[in-house]
């Protein structure tokens, strides 16, 4: 089950008015997820942002835990980029949830 592999998530939208996401607002992000508890996606994020977040003016990012990470080791990244979108999500502090 996709839950149990991924034990929780945390979704952080990103916003901004420009094409991309500004660098500034990756390394905010990066900061808010490591003290969070989700180190392992805080520095994958800040090594591969560039090229694992698509280029629109917002994204959400799902942050798989650090036990998922010591469970199943570093994902390659093609696997990460299943991990980002380019639409803005709510956050939704009670339960996982998923949107259509």
């Amino acid at each position: 089950m996709a839950y149990s592999l991924l034990t929780s998530l945390i979704i952080f939208c990103l916003f901004s008015l420009s094409s991309s996401l500004p660098s500034q607002t990756i390394l905010d992000a990066a900061e808010i997820i490591s003290d969070s508890g989700y180190v392992s996606m805080s520095l994958t994020l800040e090594l591969v942002s560039q090229t694992l977040l698509p280029k629109s003016p917002s994204a959400t990012l799902f942050a798989a835990s650090d036990a998922a990470f010591i469970e199943s080791g570093q994902p390659p990244l093609s696997l990460l980029q299943f991990h980002s979108s380019p639409l803005a999500l709510s956050y939704f502090p009670s339960e996982p949830r998923f949107l259509l």
